[in-house]
């Protein structure tokens, strides 16, 4: 039978950040039979993976895991929320495919599994590779085998197209003020259609930026004969003008508690995502 244990979420490690890693207390890694380096699955609104460490000596604390944002994005839990893990067997990626979450330049899918080296992924996730300054964001669309696997030097990626083709249509917003001034967020928010069948979808892409970090995702709604789609696209982006014009307002007037830009991306993403997720 598998042991499980539900943990409270922290923020990473700044040295964590973007390494597929999990940490808990050495009394959690005994309660599930886990040791450093095992392979454990977290289960919160959604499921991922992540690889296990021990806390250091002076944070050792029980019932309590930290995460970074990207990973707290993939299992679909904040800071604070709880969250279940239990070791799982890992097996090595022999093909990954992705798709690109925003445009990307033209790069040798083999740099993908170089940079991602040893961080577990399962379909679903999305994943962040540093490129000469920035950060390239992809899901993980296909894997093989068709399980949670592990990254190395041999794996072959393969960046697809994602689904059916999007057509883009006449609304847009930037907050270009935000975008001017590196230490706050700025953001952009996309629509397009997509057709499948008689159905329509309304695809709102949002990208977020702060200093050098990005982080962009994807929300659909199927609309109904005769939508206004300006109305709604003027709806969705007032919400995510609220998140982001309250998260400034904290970058402003910092306080004692500081989380690294990534980390505050990939949170804000998350809460508008699923602000919009749960709107009209």
């Amino acid at each position: 039978m598998d042991k499980k244990i539900a943990l409270v979420i922290l923020e990473a490690y700044e040295r964590d950040v973007g390494r597929g890693l999990a940490r808990v207390g050495s009394e959690v890694m005994k309660s599930i039979e886990a040791s450093s380096n095992d392979l454990v699955e977290l289960i919160g609104r959604r499921r991922t993976a992540a690889k296990l460490l021990q806390l250091y000596p002076s944070d050792e604390k029980t019932n309590m895991i930290r995460i970074d944002g990207l990973t707290r994005n993939n299992v679909g839990a904040n800071i604070g929320d709880r969250i279940t893990i239990r070791k799982i067997s890992s097996q090595r990626a022999e093909k990954v495919t992705v798709t690109a979450l925003e445009p990307v330049p033209a790069i040798d899918e083999r740099y993908l599994g170089d940079a991602l080296e040893a961080v577990p992924v399962t379909i679903g996730d999305n994943i962040m590779v540093p490129y000469f300054g920035v950060h390239l964001t992809f899901e993980v669309v296909d894997t093989k085998p068709d399980s949670v696997v592990v990254i190395d030097q041999e794996t072959i990626f393969s960046i697809s197209n994602k689904g059916p083709g999007l057509i883009p249509t006449v609304f847009m917003y930037s907050s270009i003020e935000s975008l001017a001034i590196s230490h706050l967020i700025g953001f952009e928010i996309e629509d397009s259609i997509r057709q499948e069948d008689k159905e329509i979808f309304l695809v709102l892409r949002i990208r977020l930026t702060c200093g050098e970090f990005l982080a962009s995702g994807e929300f659909q709604k199927k609309m109904e004969k005769g939508a206004d789609m300006r109305q709604i696209f003027s709806r969705y982006k007032e919400m995510a003008d609220q998140e982001i014009h309250s998260e400034n307002n904290k970058l402003l007037n910092p306080t004692e508690h500081k989380e690294s830009q990534f980390e505050m991306l990939q949170r804000v993403k998350f809460n508008i995502l699923e602000r919009w997720g749960h709107a009209f």
